[in-house]
């Protein structure tokens, strides 16, 4: 994540990132934590972890957290959420996902929610996490899902651009199998994607709350909408844009990709 365009965009924003239903309750993050399997006492880091809810769920789950992020608010509010709930396993560390300033294998699981598509070099990004996880070491990353059409993968990254100018490029689940694969990584599991239909949340998301929470301007937000609604019927139906309401509504797919590196973690 381009640490100087992220935590200007994000730098006010951990309060509504914190309360978001799709953050808190989304369903890749269940997914994330299946795929994870933390056990008491295992080593974790969350990359990009935003307002803290992926690296909190890990730390109730027994684990060791470094939370990291480029946005000091949301170092904080991370911070502040685990003094609260307790968690004192858990510490928050300001940095790129690129540059990992952590010591060659010394973690058992890597994992990152919702932020991937805002680095700015994926690539160095898993490097960076490859090389921080012990032998046996997991690595989870759940992000949107770029659909397999080039159409359709096109209407996406524009209003994704329009939402988030810190938005970057969204993969697809071939590229995400065979990204992990190519960085050493076994066992490589894909679950989502657009064509398999994995929106974080079952009714859809709400154009109007999810530009809300990303103080998208209002010209912009208006452009998302008039994009969606001249979109050809198929892609309108693969992101099942509707009317509902409290407005127009659709479903932001996304995708949970894992793998694990070779050789017997330590217990």
């Amino acid at each position: 994540m381009s640490g100087n365009d992220a935590a200007r965009q994000f730098a006010s924003l951990a309060e509504d990132y914190f309360a978001s239903v799709s953050h808190r309750q989304g369903r890749t993050l269940a997914l994330l934590l299946e795929h994870a399997a933390p056990r008491p006492g295992e080593s974790a880091l969350d990359v990009g972890t935003g307002a803290g809810h992926t690296a909190l769920a890990l730390a109730r789950l027994g684990a060791r957290v470094v939370a990291l992020d480029v946005t000091p608010g949301m170092l904080a509010k991370t911070r502040e959420s685990a003094r609260a709930a307790e968690l004192t396993s858990l510490e928050v560390v300001r940095a790129a996902a690129e540059a990992l300033p952590l010591r060659d294998a010394s973690l058992d699981i890597v994992v990152s929610r919702t932020a991937a598509h805002h680095f700015d070099d994926p690539v160095a990004a898993i490097a960076e996490m490859r090389r921080v996880l012990r032998p046996g070491g997991r690595v989870v990353i759940s992000d949107l899902a770029a659909a397999l059409d080039p159409a359709l993968r096109a209407l996406q990254h524009a209003i994704e651009v329009l939402h988030d100018p810190t938005h970057r490029r969204t993969w697809t689940p071939p590229e995400w199998e065979a990204e992990l694969a190519r960085a050493g990584f076994e066992d490589v599991r894909i679950e989502g994607g657009t064509e398999a239909g994995l929106p974080e949340l079952e009714q859809g998301t709400s154009v109007h709350e999810w530009c809300a929470r990303s103080r998208t301007p209002p010209e912009d937000e208006a452009e998302i909408r008039r994009l969606l609604e001249a979109a050809p019927a198929e892609h309108r139906r693969a992101l099942r844009v509707r009317e509902a309401d409290d407005g127009l509504r659709i479903d932001l797919h996304k995708l949970v990709a894992s793998g694990r590196l070779a050789g017997a973690a330590a217990r």
